[in-house]
């Protein structure tokens, strides 16, 4: 079948391929899941040809696997570990902007989370949508979708953010990732003001002035947060600080 007669694959439908045939080592019980998932996200698409959608997907995504498992390893992959208001968000989009592919975890889970039936728009529903993700996949499934997507696209640097635990980290460190710990100012006060300035900064969104958070949120925040990240900094393979112009703090990285 040449590639003009394949059926074109939604966004959800292509990432629950992925998983299924990325992730090796699933147990068969998380593997059947997995299908009834994945057949399910094809019968949203369109119902009365979900089968042969199936069939000729698979083909593909083995073909793609065998194709894309021969490369090696990537030219550049950046991982940013920080604390709220460090600015990672703000230097990985300069990266963007100068060829990276970003890797955004939050983009994956709101394109799946309708098929596993939580709204994409509500801050819980994300949540609840990765934690199924990553029981069915595994931890590291956000890292692996985003490379492998990354790597269709024939990018060979990537930048990403916002790792929420140890095995995502190590799955990134699998493609060659270099994982870069950003902190704003060396002195811990003084790092902690400039956060919590940026964090709670007013921004502008659809022409009107949203205060991000309050300085109450930003505690409450830095309390459920701190243990966590200060344990993924302890991977950080260099400390950057951002405390300059985007160009100057990438200029060390690059």
């Amino acid at each position: 079948m040449s590639r003009l007669e394949h059926i074109p694959l939604n966004q959800p439908s292509t990432y629950f391929l992925y998983g299924l045939f990325g992730e090796e080592h699933l147990a068969r019980r998380k593997r059947l899941l997995a299908w009834r998932t994945t057949y399910h996200a094809f019968s949203l698409q369109d119902s009365q040809h979900a089968d042969i959608m199936l069939a000729d997907a698979v083909s593909r995504t083995i073909e793609e696997r065998n194709r894309l498992g021969r490369k090696k390893s990537l030219t550049d992959f950046i991982v940013f570990v920080a604390h709220q208001g460090v600015g990672k968000d703000y230097i990985a989009d300069h990266m963007y902007r100068n060829g990276y592919a970003r890797i955004t975890m939050s983009d994956i889970v709101r394109s799946v989370a309708p098929v596993l039936g939580y709204s994409p728009d509500s801050t819980q529903g994300k949540i609840d949508a990765g934690h199924v993700m990553r029981r069915m996949f595994g931890k590291g499934i956000f890292v692996d979708l985003g490379v492998r997507e990354a790597m269709e696209r024939g990018k060979k640097r990537i930048v990403m953010t916002g790792p929420r635990s140890s095995l995502e980290i190590r799955t990134a460190k699998k493609y060659g990732a270099r994982i870069v710990g950003l902190i704003a100012d060396i002195d811990p006060k003084t790092d902690w003001a400039i956060r919590l300035e940026r964090a709670t900064r007013p921004r502008k969104q659809k022409g009107s002035a949203v205060r991000v958070m309050t300085k109450q949120d930003f505690i409450s925040r830095e309390r459920q947060e701190k243990r966590r990240i200060n344990r993924l900094m302890a991977f950080a393979e260099i400390i950057v600080v951002n405390n300059r112009p985007a160009r100057k703090v990438i200029s060390e990285l690059i």
